[in-house]
């Protein structure tokens, strides 16, 4: 970028400096995440055949991102100096050709940079969404062009598969609708014949391929773990008419609401009919505006296969950014055509209509107060950041400053239980305990040994990956011999310290518990932060009881 256009945009180069500072200084606080860590851990354990031919069956992604962490992680870089930079750069790139690039109005491009999945879902927090804004907003400024220059496209919708399975379904819809729009060309032109001579033939060809090896990749292993995958939830959420009613708020939601959380969804009703109202309104708007312009297909064939996929088989509030991308993309899309994004005339007429002064400031000032919630999503979750715990990863400070490296530590691992009330499972501050009946064990999912082993250059946890203790990330896998797992934890004998409430009594019976305690020494509120919501859990660390006098500054801190 020469002198000249720098004078010519330095509002847009502050507005950039300024999101740089505030997603640096914010991630100076932030303490890492489960996927953090274990994309991390991915890239510094797993073999580079893994990485491409094993992980993503489990992972639900393509490799990109563990790729582009690997060199990183395995040089002994810091994790979390590296992941930070590496995110800043590729959300500060999509900010760039944001601000630099697209032809919306400047206060919407100061303005957007600054929302909450922008900032600070994308921006401070290091997973492949950073990398797949920049995919995006790179689909947008090569989309106008894509017939005359179709490789251009092509390339940035590639970029946008290789981050994320959305990321395929969102370019595969927009190739569909492309490829109707090649094909009604030729033959109008009487030119159908001369399709595969195309370049547009040959761009799509490549990423139909590509796109094909990536689903092939990312295919579900038979054995692989996600939330409710016993319970069939698929077949469960198509059956509910609140999941419906979610395919209806979800795009409202992303950019206003407060229904959708890391509790899947609120049971608050008056919530869900509010955002119902909100989301019809923003769909009266938006469809006319799609047709107006003729984007209507482009527009709702890649929204119903992503959000689909999302509603009703597999969903996570964080993926909710990738509505407002979409959003951004069909809105920059209109907005650069020679003519510019046009208007339904009855919407001029309909507020037109509207003789008094007072009703059109008050629309104006609610439409102001609406575009506002997104900034103060991120002032907000901003806050929670500095001041609070966002994740237990101060336990491994806690091991470190002790000593306890070398100890028997035991993690907690995933169980089902017949009680849905975690209060009912987690009764008291000491193991063995009473607890509810188990229904189900699954002893690789223990996300607390990938977000702690990331702090030290091997597997510390007597049960974590205990098959396969070079593995230092959590293994998607629930179909196992749990009888057999259990026995290797007996053989290796009691733990010394346990981290999180688990139920000890399941694996050691009541012969090896005999007169055998843990009590609770340490106890930190950490919690996932999201919007105005910040969700606390406790996390815990036991001691064996009789081991207490070898530690005097560890004191039981419940009675």
């Amino acid at each position: 970028m020469n002198i000249k256009i720098i004078r010519q945009k330095k509002t847009e180069c502050i507005v950039l400096a300024l999101y740089i500072i505030g997603v640096s200084v914010l991630s100076a606080f932030h303490e890492a995440c489960f996927d953090e860590a274990q994309a991390w851990e991915i890239a510094r354990c797993a073999s580079v055949r893994e990485i491409l031919t094993v992980i993503p069956h489990y992972e639900g992604h393509p490799p990109l991102w563990h790729l582009i962490l690997l060199p990183f992680a395995r040089s002994g870089a810091q994790f979390d100096v590296s992941l930070h930079l590496i995110n800043i750069l590729f959300s500060t790139c999509a900010m760039g050709l944001l601000l630099f690039r697209s032809p919306f109005p400047k206060i919407v491009r100061y303005f957007l940079p600054f929302t909450y999945f922008f900032f600070y879902q994308y921006g401070v927090i290091g997973r492949p969404y950073s990398l797949m804004m920049l995919a995006v907003m790179l689909a947008a400024v090569t989309y106008t062009d894509r017939n005359r220059h179709p490789w251009n496209y092509i390339l940035a919708l590639c970029l946008m598969c290789l981050c994320s399975a959305y990321g395929i379904m969102i370019s595969g819809g927009l190739c569909a609708v492309w490829t109707a729009e090649i094909l009604t060309e030729l033959h109008r032109n009487k030119n159908l014949k001369s399709f595969w001579k195309d370049a547009r033939f040959w761009a799509l060809c490549m990423i139909l391929l590509l796109a094909a090896v990536l689903i092939l990749m990312i295919l579900p292993a038979e054995d692989c773990y996600y939330d409710n995958i016993e319970e069939n939830s698929t077949v469960q959420n198509l059956l509910s008419p609140r999941s419906w009613a979610v395919f209806l708020i979800i795009s409202f939601d992303a950019w206003f609401g407060e229904y959708l959380s890391y509790a899947r969804w609120s049971t608050n009703d008056t919530t869900l009919i509010i955002e119902s109202a909100g989301s019809i309104i923003m769909w009266a708007m938006l469809i006319p505006l799609l047709m107006k312009n003729k984007k209507c297909l482009t527009y709702l064939i890649p929204y119903i296969l992503f959000s689909g996929f999302m509603v009703f088989h597999y969903f996570s509030p964080h993926h909710m950014g990738i509505f407002i991308m979409f959003h951004i993309f069909i809105f920059w899309v209109m907005g650069a055509q020679p003519q510019g994004m046009e208007i339904p005339e009855y919407f001029r007429k309909l507020f037109g209509r509207i003789d008094s002064p007072a009703v059109k400031k008050s629309i104006l000032g609610l439409a102001g107060a609406l575009c506002a919630v997104p900034v103060i999503y991120t002032a907000v979750s901003a806050w929670h950041e500095v001041r609070g715990l966002y994740s237990p990863a101060c336990f491994a400070e806690f091991i470190q400053e002790n000593h306890l490296e070398d100890r028997k530590i035991l993690l907690a691992w995933d169980v089902k239980s017949d009680s849905d009330s975690g209060a009912d499972f987690y009764p008291t501050h000491y193991m063995p305990a009473p607890h509810a009946e188990i229904k189900a064990h699954h002893t690789e999912i223990a996300g607390l040994g990938s977000l702690l082993s990331v702090y030290f250059d091997r597997n510390i946890f007597m049960n974590f990956n205990i098959s396969s203790p070079e593995d230092l990330y959590m293994h998607y896998r629930y179909k196992e011999d749990v009888g057999a797992v259990f026995e290797q934890w007996r053989n290796a004998g009691l733990p010394d310290f346990i981290i999180d409430y688990c139920p000890i009594d399941e694996v050691y019976g009541e012969e090896m518990l005999k007169e055998t305690e843990y009590v609770c020494i340490e106890e930190v509120e950490a919690g996932m932060i999201f919007k105005l919501n910040q969700k606390d859990m406790a996390h815990r660390i036991f001691i064996r009881k009789d081991l207490l006098a070898e530690y005097p500054q560890f004191h039981q801190i419940y009675s």
